[in-house]
């Protein structure tokens, strides 16, 4: 496969919002140059799976409005979206990509979150414009800002890859976070109604011998990304990647027999692969070697050799096995307790942004659950877990600080670790830092920042921070007075049940 097919290949992908942490691949410069129809047209490869028509696209409703484009005309957000839809896909009217462009670029100015991730797809291929990835990453960040998962799910990857943007691996990690806490799932990625040829061209491509391909189209059918949930052709395309080699297509089909993904359950070939993948150095194989080992999983229990395993995992870099020996040498489970290793991993861990094992440890000793209780313990691993940049840790902090009920009440060190995980994108501290600064409790309290802080979080849709908002606006404590927008505040914290919020709009005049 030609480096220019690879680039076409990977644009196409980048369209039709597949971009996952499957695919691996840089993105190239893109060549407008090359004629996508041609190259489709040019694959001919025969492969043993039953080719796959294109799924029809249905009409949109909103399509059939004969007043449509003047609604659009008129800066209807939803008609222009609608109409960038009929245009990129040729639907009533005649396939347009730079009139999609303009109507989609209305609509996302506008704030429509649609039109902002398939803007962003068109600046990622140069469809309907010039490819700009800076301006793809823009847009696709607008779009998860407004709490998108699909797009907060890119954005994790864009600053893995670093498109568009600088590699961030602590951003990425956030929004991945961000999309995991609305419990992302792979389907919700994308839809067939969305993308309707990529069933047509994935399987010719995969068809060409290339593993990467095979092994994408496998895990499409794994997860029902685009297409129904299709066990036996995820099996297929992955045993073709295997065959070649690949690792990872080895660690899924272990899965699939382990647990009889969708088909006839085998625990034994399952374990058979995880092995085969493990002693060729694959982490992740060698991570749930690990772990069956240490639950007794489709294993004989035993914990010297879950160990062994996860040793080799967090050697190899692999982030969760990294935090499960922390946690190990932490708690001294299995293993002579080491303060010192314990930190050891989790440092390596947090690095690559894990640091949920580590933000758990300290509740375990504050409460007692599982070991003795200890609130030094506690504190110890609560710093440590903040410092290497665990939110859920500092958030937690601002609160022991806060309430003073195990430690010595301290508003300014509470206030200190709210707006460190503030920073972080924490909203619940978003909240209490705008609340304390508000109220100027602790030293450096200012209600000016308290009003910043407040903002963020009314604008991620905090009722309470609405309230207090709008409060804000109301009597122009931290901001200038804003009649107008106190009334915007308050509804939208009425609108979420806050009583006072309803009283607080009765005194504004007019």
């Amino acid at each position: 496969m030609s480096e220019k097919q690879i680039r076409i290949i990977i644009s196409i992908a980048a369209t039709i919002l597949i971009i996952s942490p499957f695919l691996l691949i840089s993105l190239p410069e893109i060549e407008d140059s090359y004629s996508l129809n041609n190259f489709i047209e040019s694959i001919n490869v025969s492969n043993n799976e039953p080719e796959l028509e294109p799924e029809k696209m249905e009409m949109p409703t909103q399509a059939k409005d004969p007043n449509l484009e003047e609604k659009a005309i008129a800066g209807d957000k939803e008609a222009q979206s609608v109409l960038g839809d009929l245009y990129a896909n040729g639907l009533g009217r005649k396939e347009d990509q730079v009139k999609a462009f303009f109507w989609f670029k209305r609509a996302a100015e506008r704030g429509h979150v649609e039109a902002q991730i398939k803007l962003a797809g068109m600046y990622f291929t140069g469809l309907g414009t010039e490819a700009d990835l800076k301006k793809a990453f823009e847009w696709m960040k607008k779009a998860a800002e407004q709490g998108d998962i699909r797009a907060q799910r890119l954005l994790h990857f864009m600053y893995e890859e670093g498109l568009g943007t600088n590699k961030d691996w602590k951003k990425s990690k956030f929004w991945a976070k961000k999309a995991w806490n609305q419990r992302f799932k792979p389907k919700d990625f994308v839809t067939p109604k969305n993308n309707p040829t990529v069933l047509f061209w994935l399987p010719k491509a995969a068809g060409l011998g290339d593993d990467k391909f095979q092994f994408m189209l496998g895990y499409i059918y794994r997860c029902g990304i685009i297409t129904l949930k299709n066990s036996e052709r995820a099996l297929f395309w992955f045993k073709k990647a295997a065959d070649q080699g690949q690792l990872k297509a080895k660690y899924q089909m272990a899965h699939m027999y382990f647990a009889g993904e969708g088909i006839p359950q085998d625990k034994e070939k399952g374990i058979r692969l995880f092995l085969i993948a493990a002693e060729k150095g694959y982490s992740p194989a060698q991570f749930y070697l690990g772990f069956y080992y240490d639950l007794g999983k489709g294993l004989p229990e035993n914990k010297q050799k879950a160990l062994y395993w996860y040793t080799k995992s967090a050697e190899k870099g692999y982030a969760s096995a990294q935090e499960e020996l922390g946690k190990k040498y932490a708690l001294g489970e299995d293993i002579s307790a080491d303060p010192v290793k314990a930190l050891f991993w989790f440092k390596k861990a947090a690095k690559q942004g894990e640091t949920i094992s580590l933000s758990n440890l300290p509740k375990k000793y504050l409460k007692g659950d599982g070991v003795l209780k200890d609130i030094e313990k506690a504190l110890f691993w609560y710093q440590k877990a903040a410092q290497l940049g665990s939110f859920i840790a500092q958030f937690e902090l601002g609160e022991l600080y806060e309430y003073g009920e195990e430690v010595t009440q301290n508003y300014t060190t509470a206030l200190y670790w709210y707006e460190q995980s503030a920073s972080m994108g924490h909203l619940e501290a978003r909240f209490k830092a705008g609340y304390m600064n508000l109220n100027n409790q602790g030293e450096q309290a200012d209600p000016k920042r308290g009003f910043e802080w407040t903002k963020m979080a009314a604008e991620e849709g905090h009722a309470a921070a609405q309230l207090n908002l709008g409060a804000c606006y109301m009597e122009g404590h931290g901001t200038p007075k804003d009649l107008t927008k106190a009334r915007y505040w308050l509804k939208k914290a009425a609108d979420g049940g806050y009583l006072k919020a309803k009283n607080l709009l009765r005194q504004i005049p007019g």
